[in-house]
């Protein structure tokens, strides 16, 4: 018998909601820039897939805020954001 309470995440995220994660991110490090467009040409197939697949799904679990700024912070240290320290 199926289990009424299973939960299935479908989830969609763009390459511009990227993009403003990431500068919102940046703006909470109180960084002026660099900043990401829609077309910025780091935001590569590679580093939105990336994104894509690090992102929690579990918004109820309380560590949810924390493992989106670590990933937030590693991309931006794979794109070569020096980022000051936390």
């Amino acid at each position: 018998m199926a289990d009424r309470a299973e939960r299935f995440v479908v989830m969609s995220i763009t390459r511009e909601q990227i993009a403003k994660d990431l500068n919102d991110r940046l703006r909470q490090r109180q960084m002026s820039s660099p900043f990401f467009s829609v077309d910025d040409d780091r935001l590569t197939s590679r580093i939105c897939g990336r994104y894509a697949d690090g992102l929690p799904t579990d918004t109820e679990d309380p560590s949810h805020e924390w493992a989106v700024e670590n990933l937030q912070d590693e991309i931006l240290g794979e794109l070569g954001v020096p980022l000051p320290d936390a």
